[in-house]
């Protein structure tokens, strides 16, 4: 932030325990401290319940621009020449819309290689369905809990006081609220870095919470069903994934003829879906800064070869939420 100093800022630290070592407060750096016997309005939960009383007692002017981010989110010269832009062009324009752009999750790549490329497909998604819906101007996706970037009095206005049933996956169910009250988005160029997470079990878990988090957003969200039925369209159509993989093996094993235009739709599907991996995979490699070719073409090799072990542990997720659904928000370890 220091090396480009494009506009004031101050980070502000929200956390709802007090066992972290911190560095002390001073002129770019604030704590707000949840206190244990908080409760809202709605009983809101976890994050989401966090997030509004960070709205309550933030300092920050009416007219701030806030940049959500996780706990490890960092951020890069592009994404913060790009929020400067967004910033400039809202305010220029009067719109002051809801902004958020492309996260990368190469930031353990040595460590963790394996999950990196797992989570590649996240990367992809931000430039397929999330950067439609910006280029629209409607969330009909929802939105990633970070990279969020929106004026302070808008968010104030609506708030986090979500209830238990937003409270899973409380960035979209936040967003369809925004959408119903008549807001819009945008996309904002250049990166945030994040991590992936640290074993297979809670990258399962990851899922299983964002399948449950998003069908309740789809059946609970208090907006008009226009706002709901993408959503719930794309969560369904999430259910039958591990069944289209089980489909799959037995195919290859037990082949029979399927109706050409069948065919046709399921090769084109799968081609999506691992397209998605690869461009996530280019994005990553790029700003990493890997350039020697045969490197490169070390990672694409990877990424092909594991893309149906990285199918299995995303239907895994899905059958959990189904058939062993949890009663919270799990965290995993990143």
């Amino acid at each position: 932030m220091t090396k480009l100093p494009l506009f004031k800022y101050v980070i502000e630290v929200v956390t709802d325990t007090k066992n972290i070592k911190f560095l002390p407060p001073n002129y770019d750096i604030r704590y707000i401290t949840v206190p244990s016997d908080y409760r809202t309005s709605n009983n809101t939960l976890y994050k989401a319940r966090a997030l509004h009383y960070a709205t309550l007692n933030s300092t920050l002017p009416d007219d701030a621009w806030i940049v959500h981010l996780d706990e490890e989110t960092q951020p890069t010269p592009s994404g913060i020449k790009g929020i400067a832009a967004m910033i400039s062009e809202e305010e220029k324009s009067g719109e002051l819309r809801i902004g958020q752009g492309a996260i990368l999750y190469h930031r353990k790549w040595q460590k963790h290689p394996f999950l990196t490329l797992a989570d590649n497909v996240r990367t992809g998604d931000d430039f397929a369905r999330f950067h439609l819906q910006h280029r629209i101007g409607i969330t009909i996706f929802g939105l990633h809990g970070s990279y969020i970037v929106v004026r302070n009095d808008i968010e104030k206005a609506i708030g986090f006081d979500l209830g238990p049933k937003g409270s899973i996956t409380e960035d979209a169910f936040w967003a369809l609220m925004a959408m119903e009250r008549g807001h819009r988005c945008r996309w904002v160029e250049g990166y945030l870095e994040e991590q992936s997470t640290q074993s297979v079990e809670d990258f399962v878990k990851q899922r299983r919470r964002w399948y449950q988090g998003l069908a309740k957003v789809a059946i609970h969200a208090p907006v008009d069903i226009k706002w709901r039925i993408s959503l719930g369209i794309n969560t369904l159509l999430w259910t039958v994934a591990p069944f289209a993989i089980m489909y799959t093996v037995v195919h290859l094993f037990y082949g029979v003829e399927i109706n050409p235009v069948i065919r046709f739709l399921a090769n084109f599907s799968f081609a999506t879906f691992g397209t998605l991996y690869l461009i996530g995979l280019k994005a990553n490699l790029d700003e990493y800064g890997v350039t020697n070719i045969f490197t490169r073409i070390k990672w694409y090799l990877a990424q092909i070869i594991f893309l149906p072990a990285f199918s299995f542990m995303e239907g895994v997720g899905v059958l959990m939420a189904v058939f062993k659904p949890s009663p919270g928000f799990h965290v995993v370890k990143k």
